[in-house]
C-alpha cells in the first residue's frame, strides 16, 4: 500500500504527527496518510521519535510550528498532560492523553480511546447486556480507558487482573476514584481459580494487555475454552494478528469475539474529527485501510 504527496503543493498540506518512542514500527502514518489521500484531504502525518527526556521541549515547540494536531503514544500518554492548556473530561479524569489539537496558540488534550472502545462495542452489541459484570485483563493505560467507557455503560462490577501487585494497587486506587456505582475488584493473574470463576460469570471480557500480539502468536492469558459461553463477548484490543489465540479459545467456547481493529478505527476517526473540527464519516474508510494493512 502506497500513498503519494504532491510536492508542488507541499506547503499547502496541514501537518499532523505521532509522538512516541519507538514509533518506527507504528502503522499510524501509513493508515492516516492513506485515508487522507483516498478522501482528498491535504494532510501530512509524520512519525516523530521523541524520548522522555525531550518531551517537554517537543510539546512546547509545537506552539511555534504549523501543526494542526498530534497523536501521543507510549511512553508519553500520561507524561504529556502537564504541558497542555486544556483537557476533555476523559483525559482529565484518567490523566491519559492520546490526541492533541492545536488552535489559537493553545494545546488541547483528548482521550479518544474511551470513545473508540465505546463505539466499537455499541456497533456489535447492546452495552446494557454487559451491565452484570466485566473482566478486564491488564492495568495499563488501555485498561483505564476501557474502565472509563464501562462506567458510562453503568456496568455494575468490573474485575481487573494484573501481573504486578504494586501496579495493580495503583491502578485500582485510580479507578475506584472514578467509579460511581460500579463495584471494582482486583486480582493477580496467578490466582487461577479466581480468574476462572470471574471469566465464567462475566458478560464481557477485555484483553488490554499485549499478550498474544505478534510475534508471540500462540500466547494467551486464558487457554481453556470451557471457561467461555455463548452469552459472552470477548474483546481483544490487539490489532495484529486480527484473530488472537485468546479469540480462538473464546470462540471455541461459544463466545462472540471482537478484535482491536474496531476500536482503532473508531479512535482514529474520532481524532480526525477533532482535527477537522466537525463530524466527518471516515470510520469505515479507516477500518478498510486498517484491514488491508493488518491482513
Amino acid at each position: 500500500m502506497k500513498y503519494e504527496i504532491d510536492l508542488d503543493k507541499i506547503g499547502k498540506y496541514k501537518l499532523l504527527g505521532l509522538i512516541g518512542s519507538p514509533v518506527k514500527y507504528s502503522l499510524s502514518a501509513m493508515m492516516h496518510n492513506t485515508v487522507f489521500q483516498n478522501l482528498g484531504y491535504r494532510y501530512l502525518y509524520l512519525p516523530i521519535e521523541v524520548t522522555p527526556k525531550n518531551l517537554p521541549q517537543c510539546i512546547l515547540g509545537l506552539r511555534g510550528i504549523n501543526f494542526t494536531g498530534i497523536n501521543i503514544t507510549m511512553p508519553h500518554k500520561e507524561a504529556v498532560v502537564p504541558y497542555l492548556d486544556e483537557l476533555n473530561d476523559d483525559a482529565r479524569n484518567l490523566g491519559i492523553v492520546n490526541t492533541i489539537r492545536l488552535y489559537r496558540g493553545k494545546l488541547a488534550g483528548y482521550n479518544t480511546d474511551v470513545i473508540g472502545f465505546q463505539r466499537a462495542l455499541m456497533e456489535k452489541t447492546d452495552p446494557r447486556k454487559m451491565r452484570a459484570g466485566a473482566v478486564v485483563l491488564g492495568t495499563g493505560a488501555s485498561a483505564k480507558s476501557v474502565a472509563a467507557a464501562l462506567f458510562k455503560f453503568k456496568v455494575r462490577r468490573i474485575t481487573f487482573f494484573g501481573r504486578d501487585p504494586m501496579k495493580l494497587r495503583m491502578h485500582l486506587s485510580r479507578i475506584k476514584y472514578l467509579a460511581e456505582g460500579t463495584e471494582i475488584q482486583g486480582h493477580l493473574l496467578t490466582e487461577t481459580d479466581v480468574l476462572e470463576d470471574k471469566i465464567r460469570s462475566a458478560k464481557l471480557i477485555v484483553n488490554a494487555t499485549s499478550v498474544g500480539m505478534a510475534p508471540r502468536l500462540e500466547a494467551s492469558l486464558i487457554t481453556e475454552s470451557a471457561w467461555f459461553n455463548s452469552r459472552q463477548i470477548v474483546f481483544d484490543l490487539i490489532t495484529k494478528p486480527l484473530k488472537t489465540r485468546l479469540m480462538e479459545v473464546a470462540k471455541a467456547g461459544g463466545a462472540q469475539t471482537i478484535n482491536g481493529l474496531e476500536m482503532l478505527a473508531h479512535q482514529a476517526a474520532a481524532a480526525f474529527q477533532l482535527w477537522e473540527r466537525k463530524r466527518v464519516p471516515v470510520k469505515q474508510e479507516y477500518k478498510s485501510v486498517l484491514f488491508r494493512l493488518l491482513s
